[in-house]
Protein backbone atom coordinates (compact mmCIF):
# COMPACT_ATOMS: atom_id res chain seq x y z
CA UNK A 1 0.00 0.00 0.00
CA UNK A 2 1.39 3.36 -1.03
CA UNK A 3 1.29 6.71 0.72
CA UNK A 4 -0.02 9.76 -1.08
CA UNK A 5 2.66 12.43 -1.17
CA UNK A 6 3.54 15.89 -2.43
CA UNK A 7 6.92 16.62 -3.94
CA UNK A 8 8.69 19.95 -4.36
CA UNK A 9 12.08 20.85 -5.79
CA UNK A 10 14.65 18.98 -7.83
CA UNK A 11 17.88 18.57 -5.90
CA UNK A 12 20.09 15.57 -5.06
CA UNK A 13 19.61 16.51 -1.39
CA UNK A 14 16.37 15.07 -0.06
CA UNK A 15 14.03 15.92 2.81
CA UNK A 16 10.99 13.96 4.02
CA UNK A 17 8.52 15.76 6.29
CA UNK A 18 6.02 13.81 8.41
CA UNK A 19 2.94 15.52 9.85
CA UNK A 20 1.38 14.90 13.25
CA UNK A 21 -1.83 13.20 14.41
CA UNK A 22 -4.81 14.50 12.40
CA UNK A 23 -2.37 16.58 10.41
CA UNK A 24 -2.10 16.62 6.62
CA UNK A 25 0.67 16.98 4.09
CA UNK A 26 -0.83 20.28 2.95
CA UNK A 27 -0.16 21.82 6.38
CA UNK A 28 3.52 21.74 5.40
CA UNK A 29 3.25 23.10 1.85
CA UNK A 30 4.49 26.65 2.70
CA UNK A 31 7.62 25.36 4.43
CA UNK A 32 8.20 22.66 1.80
CA UNK A 33 8.07 25.23 -1.00
CA UNK A 34 10.61 27.45 0.75
CA UNK A 35 12.98 24.52 1.28
CA UNK A 36 12.49 23.39 -2.34
CA UNK A 37 14.85 26.10 -3.57
CA UNK A 38 17.74 23.94 -2.34
CA UNK A 39 16.28 20.48 -1.64
CA UNK A 40 13.87 17.93 -3.01
CA UNK A 41 11.11 17.81 -0.40
CA UNK A 42 8.67 14.91 -0.01
CA UNK A 43 5.61 15.40 2.20
CA UNK A 44 3.48 12.25 2.52
CA UNK A 45 0.12 11.79 4.18
CA UNK A 46 0.60 9.07 6.78
CA UNK A 47 -1.78 6.09 6.86
CA UNK A 48 -5.34 6.92 7.96
CA UNK A 49 -4.69 10.57 7.08
CA UNK A 50 -5.39 12.77 4.07
CA UNK A 51 -5.36 10.90 0.76
CA UNK A 52 -3.40 7.87 1.98
CA UNK A 53 -4.79 4.40 2.61
CA UNK A 54 -6.79 3.42 5.67
CA UNK A 55 -5.71 0.56 7.90
CA UNK A 56 -6.79 -0.32 11.44
CA UNK A 57 -3.20 -1.31 12.25
CA UNK A 58 -2.04 2.06 13.57
CA UNK A 59 1.05 2.16 15.78
CA UNK A 60 4.60 3.43 15.59
CA UNK A 61 6.21 0.27 14.19
CA UNK A 62 3.61 0.20 11.38
CA UNK A 63 4.11 3.89 10.61
CA UNK A 64 7.89 3.44 10.60
CA UNK A 65 7.49 0.54 8.17
CA UNK A 66 5.45 2.84 5.91
CA UNK A 67 8.33 5.33 5.96
CA UNK A 68 10.89 2.65 5.14
CA UNK A 69 8.73 1.40 2.26
CA UNK A 70 8.26 4.97 1.01
CA UNK A 71 12.03 5.61 0.95
CA UNK A 72 12.67 2.36 -0.90
CA UNK A 73 9.82 2.75 -3.38
CA UNK A 74 10.87 6.25 -4.41
CA UNK A 75 14.61 5.50 -4.20
CA UNK A 76 15.22 8.49 -1.91
CA UNK A 77 18.92 8.65 -1.23
CA UNK A 78 20.27 9.68 2.18
CA UNK A 79 17.28 11.83 3.22
CA UNK A 80 16.95 14.24 6.09
CA UNK A 81 13.91 13.17 8.11
CA UNK A 82 11.72 15.81 9.74
CA UNK A 83 8.72 14.99 11.89
CA UNK A 84 6.33 17.04 13.99
CA UNK A 85 4.66 15.56 17.07
CA UNK A 86 3.42 12.08 16.08
CA UNK A 87 5.52 12.43 12.92
CA UNK A 88 8.57 13.05 15.09
CA UNK A 89 7.94 9.82 16.97
CA UNK A 90 7.65 8.01 13.63
CA UNK A 91 11.08 9.40 12.66
CA UNK A 92 12.58 8.17 15.93
CA UNK A 93 10.89 4.77 15.65
CA UNK A 94 12.26 4.47 12.11
CA UNK A 95 15.80 5.21 13.31
CA UNK A 96 15.51 2.54 16.00
CA UNK A 97 13.67 -0.01 13.85
CA UNK A 98 15.78 0.33 10.70
CA UNK A 99 19.33 1.16 11.83
CA UNK A 100 20.73 -0.11 8.54
CA UNK A 101 18.88 2.42 6.39
CA UNK A 102 21.02 5.45 5.65
CA UNK A 103 19.75 8.92 6.55
CA UNK A 104 21.66 12.20 6.49
CA UNK A 105 20.25 13.54 9.74
CA UNK A 106 16.95 13.86 11.58
CA UNK A 107 14.95 16.74 13.03
CA UNK A 108 12.18 16.11 15.54
CA UNK A 109 9.78 18.94 16.31
CA UNK A 110 8.30 19.34 19.78
CA UNK A 111 8.09 15.74 20.91
CA UNK A 112 10.33 13.22 22.68
CA UNK A 113 10.51 9.40 22.42
CA UNK A 114 8.80 9.12 25.80
CA UNK A 115 5.28 8.20 26.86
CA UNK A 116 2.84 11.02 27.57
CA UNK A 117 -0.55 11.07 29.32
CA UNK A 118 -3.32 11.39 26.70
CA UNK A 119 -4.32 15.03 26.20
CA UNK A 120 -7.86 15.28 27.67
CA UNK A 121 -8.97 18.09 25.34
CA UNK A 122 -7.68 16.18 22.32
CA UNK A 123 -9.49 13.06 23.58
CA UNK A 124 -12.75 14.96 24.02
CA UNK A 125 -12.41 16.34 20.52
CA UNK A 126 -11.82 12.99 18.84
CA UNK A 127 -14.61 11.37 20.89
CA UNK A 128 -16.98 14.05 19.62
CA UNK A 129 -15.72 13.74 16.05
CA UNK A 130 -16.17 9.97 16.06
CA UNK A 131 -19.74 10.18 17.39
CA UNK A 132 -20.93 13.02 15.12
CA UNK A 133 -22.83 12.33 11.90
CA UNK A 134 -21.47 14.87 9.42
CA UNK A 135 -24.41 14.44 7.04
CA UNK A 136 -26.57 16.57 9.38
CA UNK A 137 -24.65 19.72 8.47
CA UNK A 138 -25.49 21.90 5.46
CA UNK A 139 -22.34 24.02 5.40
CA UNK A 140 -19.03 24.48 7.19
CA UNK A 141 -20.40 27.33 9.31
CA UNK A 142 -22.85 24.89 10.90
CA UNK A 143 -19.96 22.59 11.75
CA UNK A 144 -17.93 25.45 13.23
CA UNK A 145 -20.94 26.62 15.28
CA UNK A 146 -21.48 23.07 16.54
CA UNK A 147 -17.84 22.76 17.63
CA UNK A 148 -17.98 26.14 19.36
CA UNK A 149 -21.11 25.12 21.29
CA UNK A 150 -19.25 21.99 22.41
CA UNK A 151 -16.41 24.24 23.65
CA UNK A 152 -13.80 22.55 21.50
CA UNK A 153 -10.44 24.31 21.75
CA UNK A 154 -10.03 26.71 18.76
CA UNK A 155 -6.85 25.02 17.47
CA UNK A 156 -8.61 21.65 17.50
CA UNK A 157 -11.66 23.15 15.76
CA UNK A 158 -9.43 24.20 12.88
CA UNK A 159 -7.91 20.73 12.82
CA UNK A 160 -11.36 19.15 12.55
CA UNK A 161 -12.45 21.49 9.75
CA UNK A 162 -9.29 20.76 7.73
CA UNK A 163 -10.12 17.06 7.89
CA UNK A 164 -13.62 17.36 6.44
CA UNK A 165 -14.47 17.29 2.75
CA UNK A 166 -17.76 17.63 0.89
CA UNK A 167 -18.32 14.73 -1.48
CA UNK A 168 -21.46 13.86 -3.42
CA UNK A 169 -23.33 16.59 -1.58
CA UNK A 170 -22.41 15.44 1.94
CA UNK A 171 -19.62 16.19 4.35
CA UNK A 172 -17.24 13.29 4.98
CA UNK A 173 -14.03 12.69 6.86
CA UNK A 174 -10.72 12.77 4.98
CA UNK A 175 -9.26 10.69 7.81
CA UNK A 176 -10.12 7.26 9.13
CA UNK A 177 -11.86 8.77 12.15
CA UNK A 178 -13.06 5.42 13.50
CA UNK A 179 -9.63 3.85 13.28
CA UNK A 180 -7.87 6.87 14.78
CA UNK A 181 -10.41 7.02 17.60
CA UNK A 182 -9.92 3.33 18.35
CA UNK A 183 -6.12 3.64 18.48
CA UNK A 184 -5.99 7.14 19.99
CA UNK A 185 -4.07 6.20 23.15
CA UNK A 186 -1.31 4.54 21.12
CA UNK A 187 -0.03 7.90 19.80
CA UNK A 188 0.99 8.77 23.36
CA UNK A 189 3.05 5.59 23.76
CA UNK A 190 6.75 5.83 24.41
CA UNK A 191 9.23 4.07 22.15
CA UNK A 192 10.96 0.95 23.39
CA UNK A 193 14.54 0.93 22.08
CA UNK A 194 16.69 -2.12 22.67
CA UNK A 195 19.90 -0.09 22.58
CA UNK A 196 20.94 3.55 22.36
CA UNK A 197 21.62 4.98 18.90
CA UNK A 198 24.71 7.06 18.11
CA UNK A 199 22.90 9.12 15.50
CA UNK A 200 22.81 12.77 14.59
CA UNK A 201 19.40 14.02 15.69
CA UNK A 202 18.15 17.49 16.56
CA UNK A 203 15.08 18.33 18.63
CA UNK A 204 13.34 21.67 18.15
CA UNK A 205 10.93 22.60 20.91
CA UNK A 206 8.47 25.42 21.35
CA UNK A 207 9.41 27.60 24.30
CA UNK A 208 5.81 27.62 25.54
CA UNK A 209 5.16 23.94 24.87
CA UNK A 210 5.07 21.54 27.85
CA UNK A 211 6.05 18.51 25.78
CA UNK A 212 9.84 18.83 25.90
CA UNK A 213 10.96 19.26 29.51
CA UNK A 214 14.47 19.36 30.94
CA UNK A 215 13.89 15.98 32.60
CA UNK A 216 12.56 14.57 29.33
CA UNK A 217 15.61 15.78 27.46
CA UNK A 218 17.88 13.95 29.91
CA UNK A 219 15.88 10.75 29.43
CA UNK A 220 16.06 11.20 25.66
CA UNK A 221 19.86 11.42 25.77
CA UNK A 222 19.91 7.86 27.11
CA UNK A 223 18.36 6.75 23.80
CA UNK A 224 20.02 9.30 21.50
CA UNK A 225 23.31 10.36 23.18
CA UNK A 226 24.15 12.74 20.33
CA UNK A 227 20.87 14.62 20.56
CA UNK A 228 20.89 18.40 20.20
CA UNK A 229 18.09 20.50 21.66
CA UNK A 230 17.07 23.87 20.30
CA UNK A 231 14.25 26.18 21.36
CA UNK A 232 12.07 28.59 19.43
CA UNK A 233 10.83 31.06 22.01
CA UNK A 234 7.32 32.47 22.40
CA UNK A 235 5.59 29.61 20.60
CA UNK A 236 3.78 26.46 21.66
CA UNK A 237 3.44 23.06 20.03
CA UNK A 238 2.31 24.23 16.57
CA UNK A 239 5.61 25.79 15.58
CA UNK A 240 5.14 25.21 11.83
CA UNK A 241 1.89 27.20 11.94
CA UNK A 242 2.80 29.99 14.36
CA UNK A 243 6.46 30.60 13.44
CA UNK A 244 7.04 29.05 10.01
CA UNK A 245 9.80 31.47 8.99
CA UNK A 246 11.81 30.84 12.15
CA UNK A 247 11.34 27.10 11.85
CA UNK A 248 12.35 27.09 8.18
CA UNK A 249 15.49 29.06 8.97
CA UNK A 250 16.41 26.67 11.78
CA UNK A 251 15.87 23.65 9.55
CA UNK A 252 18.20 25.17 6.95
CA UNK A 253 20.85 25.73 9.60
CA UNK A 254 20.61 22.07 10.63
CA UNK A 255 20.97 20.72 7.08
CA UNK A 256 24.20 21.97 5.52
CA UNK A 257 24.14 22.19 1.75
CA UNK A 258 26.46 19.91 -0.19
CA UNK A 259 29.57 21.54 -1.56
Amino acid sequence: MELFYRKYGNSPQNIIILHGFMGLSDHWIPIAKKLANDYTVYVPDQRNHGKSFWNDDFNYPALAQDLADFIKRHKIDNPTLIGHSMGGKVVMQFLLQFPGMKVKNSIVIDILPLGYPPNPEFKRMIDLANSTNLSQFKDRKEIIDFLEKQHIYPRFRRLVIKNIIRKEGEFRWKINIGGLHHTFNSIFDGLLPQTSQELEIAFIRGGKSPLVSEEGMEQTRKIFPNARFLTIEDVGHWIHVDKPETLTRMIRELIPLAE
